[in-house]
């Protein structure tokens, strides 16, 4: 039998080979059924009903991402079974750095029909290693122990490196589970980009929009990648013209994309339980509706009431009979029934914003920061992992973009003496089409939503696994700041 500790499995056990630890795994899975019912998709399922997508139905999925995919009215018949191969396949640009990752990883590339019970397993036992230190802390010494000060920090020191071991094993456990979610809906990830720039096919983007996101959130991902392209995607004839961006400014484009998936995430959740709770505020469209029932009920009563209709209409005040004084006309009501009414409707605004949108624009600016947060350290720390995995050592890339630019007095001058350090290889580039940089930015968006998902089924089934992020001082790069807000 092999021994497990709550990241992983011992010293003892990781000259085993990998296949032989999912062995007793099969033999403990029956046990733990009664734990995984506390949440009805476990970590590591599809989690397309949790993502609102419009296939998903709020059911789990199963483990197979070829049948993931199949339910993807965009992906279908052996295009959509290659790519699910292809994704399976692939490695993930990050490699893991713990032995929970390694076995996760082996689980989800060979048997990933188990990797959910690998999942709920790993999370279980650090769940049972920070309850068994917390005893610990509490009775677990005798006196003679506690009146020792070389011994308490001792034991702190000890309780800090368990604590950042299964800190690292979570953010390998949640980087796992992201990766499954990109098996599901059929799409390999994207490799570490150097030049030259070769993305594996996917066939159908459309797999990393519809396939990941919810109806109402579509349009807002559609317009941020037109925004992070540049004010606008190309026509499809220019989908292969080929442009060289500095890796700083692709890394930035990615991070950015990401954090904007992982509130994407959260606002639609929060919107469709608003939704679905009758708080959303109302559309234009809805007081429209609602003052033309008003008023429609009025011209009722007054017609009731034996007004003369042709004669009200003249003049916009008239005298009342029974109280003897002066009040609206009839045609006055009218007159101000359709003012509201075109104010209503937005006339000469522009396009009516979308639900979701208008929805995220009544948000105070208190609300839309805390929303804006990632809420966990770990995913703090998978964010910066993974795009350094992607695009190399951002402060390095920092340091060069410095040197090459620092002495520019105006954006203007920022520009061409970017350009110029991009053209004389003074920092690194990328050559990238255009298809692929929508690729990139699409994932990235997916990246995020995948990274709220995860973090949400960890926190809900496993109280104090995720540790709150670091205050940063005014100013700082990092996506993190303090928990806050739902979703």
């Amino acid at each position: 039998m092999m021994m497990m500790s709550a990241h992983g499995y011992t010293s003892g056990s990781r000259a085993q080979p990998l296949k032989s630890r999912a062995a007793p795994f099969r033999a403990r899975s029956r046990a733990r059924s009664h734990r995984r019912r506390r949440s009805p998709v476990p970590l590591g399922a599809s989690s397309s009903g949790d993502n609102n997508s419009p296939s998903g139905g709020g059911e789990p999925s199963s483990s197979s991402s070829s049948d993931a995919s199949n339910n993807n009215p965009a992906a279908g018949g052996d295009a959509s079974n290659n790519s699910n191969k292809l994704a399976k396949r692939m490695p993930a640009p990050l490699a893991p750095a713990t032995p929970t990752g390694e076995y996760l990883s082996y689980v989800l590339t060979n048997e990933p029909h188990l990797f959910a019970d690998a999942v709920e397993s790993q999370l279980q036992q650090m769940q049972d290693q920070i309850n068994q230190d917390k005893r610990g802390g509490e009775d677990g010494e005798d006196e003679d122990e506690k009146k020792d000060e070389s011994s308490i920090v001792l034991y702190e020191r000890i309780g800090s490196v368990k604590a950042l071991e299964r800190r690292r094993a979570l953010e390998d456990l949640i980087y796992a589970c992201i990766r499954q979610q990109f098996n599901l809906v059929g799409v390999p990830m994207v490799p570490k980009l150097e030049n030259p720039v070769e993305l594996p096919g996917v066939g159908d983007l459309s797999k990393l929009v519809q396939g990941v996101h919810s109806a109402e959130a579509v349009e807002l991902v559609k317009e941020h990648l037109n925004t992070a392209l540049g004010g606008g995607a190309p026509p499809a004839a220019f989908a292969n013209a080929m442009i060289r961006i500095s890796k700083l400014q692709a890394a930035q484009v990615y991070a950015a994309s990401v954090m904007f998936g992982y509130f994407l995430r959260r606002v639609d959740k929060r919107f469709q339980l608003d939704r679905s709770l009758g708080m959303l505020p109302e559309s234009r469209e809805e007081v429209v509706a609602r003052l033309e029932r008003l008023f429609t009920v009025t011209d009722a009563r007054a017609s009731m009431d034996g007004d003369d209709g042709d004669e009200g209409l003249e003049t916009e005040f008239e005298l009342n009979n029974e109280t003897g004084e002066v009040q609206e006309s009839a045609r006055r009501k009218r007159d101000i029934a359709d003012e509201m009414m075109d104010m209503a409707s937005g006339v000469g605004d522009g396009a009516t914003l979308s639900p979701l949108r208008r929805y995220v624009e009544s948000f105070d600016e208190t609300t839309l920061a805390s929303t804006a947060r990632i809420v966990s350290a770990e995913g703090v720390s998978v964010v910066e992992r993974h795009t350094t995995a992607l695009f190399g050592d951002i402060a390095n890339l920092q340091m060069q973009m410095q040197e090459a630019v620092g002495d520019a007095q105006n954006p203007r001058e920022l520009v061409e003496m970017l350009e110029a350090a991009v053209a004389d290889g003074r920092v690194e580039s990328l050559a990238i089409t255009y298809g692929q940089q929508r690729r990139v930015v699409l994932e990235a968006v997916a990246f995020g939503s995948f990274l709220r998902d995860t973090e949400s089924r960890v926190d809900a089934d496993y109280t104090g696994l995720l540790s709150p992020p670091p205050q940063l001082p005014p100013g700082g790069m990092r996506g993190g700041g303090g928990g806050g807000g739902g979703g």
